[in-house]
This record gives structure tokens, C-alpha cells and sequence, in this order.
């Protein structure tokens, strides 16, 4: 009676489950099979407890996509199996239920299937055996439920493990065991924001618990703070159960009056509902009310139209309504009347015997045919395995019969393969010794080129030096004196800048020095803004830093990074003459790998200098007035070169420039540059 209670409350409630979403029955919708399975596993649910058709359309639907596709998973299969249990237990069908069970049970021991689904289906499992009197097997079943949930802390085996142990106890009459199981269950639930329905239906176990066992008032305890429950919470389909039994406390307490009050309210609620199984105990409290009144025969009158009104396979109920009109009947010493009760009683108890002798010869059917059918298929697997041993013997004999053959092939092949293996080395090496004179050649026609120009431009403010220095020589006036010194020292600050200019050119030649490594972008930028910060300062210039990736880290050279960041930047506020001078760098993903834009308003580039500017010692304006070595954008080439880089230029007078470097990921030198990879662990932005 526990177990019919608590699945008609479960059905009540999960009629208006608020997860399920579908509730369309047919679909025909051109979308994989595998959302199709996902789609009518929630119309089940929806439908499981309102409407049989649907759900029997829906299971034929399933399985006809199951004997055509293979997109199914074990989770689709299980699953599936559980709601067509539910199914099965809603429409009586117990034996259905086991033979469901007995055919998907070995899915519990597959991977890739979600804990909840597979606790569900346990608890089914231990439900379905319990019913069909194997107590042993439920008790198994629950207690590794109640394990699991201890050990992996999960409230769903818990409850399900305990409470179904609590339900269990009661069926076996053990009243004290099934309490211990229900009041622990709801310690747990006290500090868990679980479902309001779940604690209701514990607390009405619990109250029926205390009662079975004379504990009247702390029975009515839980159920009078479950009325408060119910009623706040809206849960107005539980609220019969719980009246109902106060009912019939009040009954066994001698507190008929409260008793009839609570029929009173309880008999306009359950008779304009469906829930034959309140009416039946409606029914039965008025008929109790009425004997504990002294009026037997009313009572009897009751009783007999509820055994007309009941179906031939309620025979519990019908056993304890005989039971109790038997006792009416005894009392009112009609011993004619008492004796047909007692006979019916036992025709009824019989024929739940024979019922159950009956559905216990079902199961060991199901049980005994799904065992020949497991030993059938282990026999069947054993029979393959031993075709494929025999197999891969004939296999191996015929692959080493191959191999002696082959390897003479091979030797022969490989003696060919390994002079055409030294032609092509050779030919390697004759192409690799003349890629490195020619890059040598081209190395010293740049060194020459550069040294003459060099020497040009170091002469320039070194001359001027002279110059000046001889006219302060002879000059007795102080304030040209003072004049020329000034412009001595500004020639020599020059020369100075040209000389760190050069060494730095000269220093990206050493590959040590554009080693890569993890670079944080928010550091360099930082360092750079710090460098510039008297040029930034005294343009009033407006410098923006932008990193559009996904994170703060990169695998690059952080001194090459710097130097670049810095000679654009500088470069872009020196050559500039707007009000508000305004440099913006942007980092970017283009086409998988790292791109950085440097965008300014300055004075622009005509087209025809594009590859001018970026030459040693070349400039657009004069360098005095813009106090520029000519060296910035021809030492960022060459770190951009280095590292395998692509730069792109847009440039409008009125606009101001942009310049647009792509890195392809591979080094001048090969060396795979995996900029946004994961090699160096690079970190996620924090943005």
C-alpha cells in the first residue's frame, strides 16, 4: 500500500513536471535522430501520467528509430527503459516492469551514462522487486543506493536508497526500522533545498510510520505542520492524504468530532476529483466515523457499497474492507452477517494468494528466460572468440610466411631507397651551402651598404660638432658662446641616438636576443607607455592599448615585442603635428594566429615611400625637425622579418596611418612560432 501511495502521489505531481519543454507527439522535422530520442524521452515525461496514447505512440516512435539508427547512446537506452517502467508500474503491469528491468540491467555497468539516470533506474529496480515480494534483492539495491549517496554525497541516491529502505520495512510490518531510515532522510533534507513534494511525501511515510506504531501525537505533529506546507506551497493534491489519515487518528483516538470535520472538508475536494484511491478512503473514514458513533449498521451499508464499487483486481483493499465489516458484524453479535463477511475474507485472500503465486511464476519465467538468454549470449560470445583466436593463428602463420618474403623485398628496396636517399642528402646539402652563401653575399652587400651610410650620417653631427666648437674658439661674446654650445650639445644628443640606434640594429642580428618565451602583453604594454612617457607627455599625446584575444599571454620575444611597440609608437607621435596626437594598438586573432595593428593621425605616407621608409637612415622630413635617426621603422622590419612577419600599410594624408603586422607562426631561422598556442601553459584573460 505504501509503494500504490506514494506512485500515485509521484503521478499527481509529475503531470505538471515544469522540465518538459516538448510536447509535441510527432516529429517531422528533418533533424538527427539522436535530438528526435532526446525529444520524445521529454514528451514521456510530459505525457507519462495524463495521457496513455500519446505515450504509447510515443514508444512505438522510439523504437522504430532505434531498429533504423545508430545515433542512440546508452544514456538514450537507459533512460528510454526507466519511463517505459514507470509506465509499466502506472498501468499495474509489476511483471512488464521486471522483464524491462531483466533485459537493460546490464547498462548499469556502462560508461558515459549520467549518475542520475542510472540511480533512477536502480531505485526502479529495487521498487519493482519489492513489489513482487523479493525483498532481499530491493534491500540489496537500496542499500548500494544509500552507499553511493554517502560516498559521492549525492541527495538523489540518499533519498531514493532511504526512503525506498523506510517503505520496504514497513512492508515487512517493521515499523522501528522503517522510521530509523525515514527520520534520517529527513535530517538530510532539513539542509537541502530539494523539491517541497519529495519532503512532503517523506513526512506523510514518516506520520503513517508513527502511527502504525500508537505514537498518535507525534504523528499528528508532522502531519498538521504538512497541512501548513501544503496549503503555502499550493501542493493542494497532497493535502487528501494527509487529512485522510488525520482522519482516521482521530477515529482511533475516540475524537470523532474532530474526525467528521475533517470529512466534512474533505469530501467536497475528493469527490469532484479522479483520485479513486482518496475516495475509496473516504469512503472508509465515514464508515469509521460511523461505528466509533455507535451506528454499526451504517456503517456496514458504506462498506458494502464500497466492495460493489471496487475493481475484482483491488483485492487488498477489499480484504481489509471485509476485515473491518467483519469486525462491525462480530460486534453487533450478527453472527449471520459476521459469517459472510468471513467468508468472502477468505474467497478474497485466496484469491490474492493465487494472484500472487500467480505473478511469482511470471517473474521466474522472465527471470529464467532472460538467464537462458544472457547464457546464450556469453556462449555465443565465447563461440566467437574462439573463431577470431583461430583466426589470428591462421593470420600469424600467413604473416610470417609474408614477412620472410618481404624481407628479402626489402632489402633489396631499401638498397635502392638508400642511394636514392644519399643523392637526394647530397643534393640537400649542395642547395642548403648555396642558400647560405647567398644570404652571406647578401649579408656583407648589406653590412657594405650600411657602413657607407653610416659613416655618412655618424660624420654629419660630428662636422657640425667641429664647427661649432671652433667658432666658440674664437667668439668673445658670451651669448653666442652660450648659442653655440647649445647647439653643440643638441648635435651630440643626436649622435649619441644614432649611435644606440645603430647598436640596436645591429643587436637583433643576434637570434639569443629575440629568444621566445611567455610574454604578458599588459607588461610590455605597460613598459612601453613607461619609456615613452616624456614623448607621450610633452605631444600631449593619446596612446590606446587594445587586447582583443581571448587571453593575457603569448609565445613571442619580449625584448622584439618591446623594441617594436616602442619604435611604432614613438615614430607615430614623433611624426605627427594634429592638436592631440593619437596612437591605437590593437591586438587581434586573424586566421589563427596573432595580428597587431598600430594606427595613428599624423601626417601620413604617400603611397611611394611605403618600402622607402622602412630603409636605414631614411626619413620622409628632414631629421633635424623631427629629431629622428631614420632608424626606427628599419630595425622594426628586421625583428618583424626575424620572426616571420608580413607588414601591410594604409596611409591618407588627412587620415593619418596604419599598419597592419601579421605573424604566420614560423620563424626566418624555421622555428615554429605557435604564438596563441598552449605550449608555454598561456593563461586565459582575466578580463
Amino acid at each position: 500500500m505504501l509503494g500504490f501511495i506514494s506512485f500515485q502521489a509521484f503521478a499527481a505531481i509529475a503531470s505538471t513536471h515544469p522540465d518538459s519543454t516538448f510536447s509535441q507527439v510527432i516529429i517531422n522535422d528533418p533533424i538527427e535522430d539522436s535530438i528526435k530520442l532526446t525529444m520524445y524521452l521529454d514528451t514521456m515525461d510530459k505525457y507519462m501520467y495524463m495521457d496513455a496514447k500519446i505515450v504509447d505512440h510515443v514508444i512505438k516512435e522510439f523504437e522504430s528509430i532505434l531498429e533504423k539508427s545508430d545515433q542512440e547512446t546508452n544514456a538514450h537506452l537507459l533512460k528510454f527503459a526507466s519511463n517505459k517502467i514507470y509506465y509499466a508500474i502506472n498501468n499495474g503491469d509489476l511483471i512488464e516492469s521486471y522483464r524491462i528491468i531483466r533485459e537493460n540491467e546490464y547498462l548499469l555497468n556502462e560508461d558515459k551514462i549520467p549518475t542520475k539516470i542510472k540511480i533512477n533506474f536502480a531505485y526502479l529496480k529495487g521498487f519493482t522487486n519489492m513489489e513482487l515480494g523479493d525483498h532481499q534483492v530491493a534491500q540489496k539495491v537500496f542499500v548500494d543506493l544509500i552507499e553511493v549517496g554517502e560516498s559521492n554525497r549525492d541527495t538523489s541516491a540518499l533519498t531514493n536508497g532511504l526512503y525506498s529502505l523506510g517503505q520496504l520495512f514497513s512492508e515487512e510490518k517493521d515499523y522501528k526500522s522503517a522510521l530509523i531510515q525515514l527520520e534520517k532522510l529527513s535530517e538530510i533534507l532539513k539542509d537541502h533545498n530539494g523539491r517541497a513534494s519529495t519532503k512532503m511525501l517523506l513526512n506523510y511515510e514518516r506520520s503513517e510510520s508513527y502511527k502504525l506504531l500508537g505514537q498518535y501525537q507525534k504523528a499528528l505533529e508532522i502531519i498538521d505542520q504538512s497541512l501548513e506546507e501544503t496549503k503555502k506551497l499550493k501542493l493542494d493534491r497532497l493535502r487528501p492524504d494527509f487529512l485522510i489519515l488525520k482522519g482516521y487518528i482521530s477515529v482511533d483516538t475516540g475524537n470523532t468530532e474532530e474526525a467528521e470535520k475533517i470529512y466534512e472538508e474533505l469530501a467536497p475536494i475528493v469527490n469532484k476529483g479522479e483520485d479513486s484511491y482518496n475516495k475509496v478512503h473516504l469512503k472508509t473514514l465515514k464508515a469509521k466515523i460511523l461505528n466509533a458513533n455507535g451506528e454499526g449498521k451504517m456503517a456496514l451499508i458504506i462498506y458494502d457499497e464500497l466492495l460493489n464499487s471496487l475493481d475484482s483486481n483491488q483485492l487488498e483493499e477489499q480484504y481489509t474492507t471485509l476485515e473491518e465489516a467483519h469486525l462491525i458484524a462480530s460486534k453487533m453479535a450478527d453472527h449471520k452477517l459476521a459469517y459472510q463477511y468471513s467468508t468472502r475474507q477468505i474467497q478474497v485472500k485466496e484469491d490474492i494468494l493465487k494472484f500472487k503465486k500467480k505473478q511469482e511464476t511470471a517473474r521466474l519465467k522472465v527471470k529464467f528466460d532472460s538467464d537462458k538468454k544472457e547464457e546464450e549470449n556469453q556462449q555465443l560470445a565465447l563461440n566467437i572468440s574462439q573463431e577470431r583466436s583461430q583466426k589470428k593463428f591462421l593470420y600469424l602463420l600467413s604473416t610470417f610466411f609474408l614477412i620472410g618474403l618481404l624481407s628479402l623485398l626489402y632489402a633489396f628496396h631499401q638498397k635502392l631507397k638508400f642511394n636514392e636517399s644519399l643523392k637526394k642528402e647530397v643534393n640537400k646539402q649542395t642547395e642548403k651551402l648555396e642558400v647560405s652563401n647567398s644570404q652571406l653575399d647578401q649579408s656583407n652587400q648589406e653590412l657594405f651598404q650600411f657602413s657607407h651610410i653610416c659613416s655618412h650620417d655618424l660624420k654629419e653631427p660630428m662636422l657640425t660638432i667641429k664647427s661649432f666648437l671652433s667658432l666658440i674658439e674664437h667668439e668673445n661674446v658670451p651669448e653666442k658662446k652660450s648659442e653655440y654650445i647649445n647647439y653643440v650639445n643638441r648635435e651630440f644628443t643626436r649622435l649619441s641616438n644614432l649611435l644606440e640606434q645603430i647598436r640596436i640594429f645591429f643587436e637583433i642580428c643576434d637570434a639569443k636576443k629575440l629568444d621566445l618565451g611567455r610574454v604578458n602583453l599588459n607588461e610590455v604594454f605597460s613598459l612601453v607607455k613607461q619609456d615613452l612617457k616624456p614623448c607621450i607627455n610633452k605631444a600631449c599625446a593619446h596612446v590606446i592599448f587594445m587586447n582583443e584575444l581571448d587571453q593575457d599571454f603569448i609565445n613571442f620575444s619580449k625584448f622584439g615585442l618591446t623594441l617594436l611597440l616602442r619604435n611604432f609608437v614613438q615614430n607615430a607621435i614623433r611624426f605627427n603635428q594634429s592638436e592631440k596626437p593619437t596612437v591605437e594598438v590593437r591586438f587581434l586573432k586573424e586566421n589563427g594566429t596573432l595580428a597587431i595593428e598600430i594606427t595613428d593621425n599624423g601626417i601620413g605616407i604617400a603611397e611611394k615611400y611605403f618600402e622607402y621608409i622602412f630603409e636605414p637612415f631614411k626619413t620622409l622630413k628632414s631629421r633635424s625637425e623631427f629629431n629622428s635617426a631614420g632608424l626606427g621603422l628599419s630595425i622594426s622590419k628586421k625583428i618583424i622579418d626575424a620572426l616571420g612577419g608580413k607588414i601591410k600599410m594604409e596611409s591618407d594624408p588627412q587620415n593619418g596611418t596604419k599598419f597592419h603586422l601579421l605573424f604566420h607562426g614560423k620563424t626566418n631561422m624555421g622555428e615554429e612560432l605557435n604564438i596563441l598556442g598552449s605550449n608555454y601553459e598561456l593563461e586565459p584573460s582575466a578580463r
